[in-house]
């Protein structure tokens, strides 16, 4: 939830004494900057605008407008940074339409324009295949010029694959972990 400055004289004063505390008490009216629990003061960097510039986040909402999260809606198909099970390292993909076995992976060139760090996606990749997942990649540009051909290709992906019984748990608070289940007749 957002909650901005204009927001708090709507909340009762036990509440926006919470929030303040959290946020940072307004100086004279106008907001200087936060003061951590420890005194340090550093400088505000406001509240997130909406909707998000981030096209990480726009995959994510694609995904679950398209198809539902797995933890929020009755019968969604999508869980988040998810680990399949025998990995050689903890790697962990982006989405996962969890009955259809398709793993959505975002990925930039920021993050992969190492060596290094372009085998280990390969490696991932060769990985979930291994274990009957296809995995397709998204690219910043994907998302941000075309979300309509991007919705269309993954509804494709989804009418040639098999459905599986395979069930999610959450690990922790973040992540979530894949079990296998068996093939589900069509």
């Amino acid at each position: 939830m957002r909650i901005t400055r204009a927001d708090l004289k709507h909340y009762p004063a036990h509440v926006r004494q919470q929030l303040e505390k959290h946020l940072g008490k307004p100086a004279s009216g106008q907001h200087k900057g936060i003061v951590t629990p420890h005194g340090k003061k550093i400088k505000e960097t406001g509240f997130c605008p909406w909707p998000t510039k981030n096209p990480a986040h726009w995959l994510h909402q694609l995904l679950v407008d398209l198809l539902g999260d797995y933890w929020h809606h009755a019968g969604g198909l999508v869980a988040h940074e998810v680990m399949l099970p025998y990995a050689p390292r903890k790697w962990r993909y982006d989405h996962c339409i969890v009955p259809y076995r398709i793993m959505v992976e975002f990925n930039g060139y920021q993050n992969h324009s190492l060596k290094e760090a372009f085998q280990r996606d390969h490696e991932k990749r060769a990985f979930a295949l291994s274990q009957g997942y296809v995995v397709m990649d998204v690219t910043n540009k994907m998302i941000r010029d075309a979300p309509d051909t991007l919705r269309s290709q993954l509804q494709q992906v989804i009418s040639h694959r098999q459905t599986y019984s395979d069930t999610v748990s959450k690990v922790g608070y973040a992540f979530c972990k894949i079990t296998p289940g068996l093939q589900i007749e069509s």
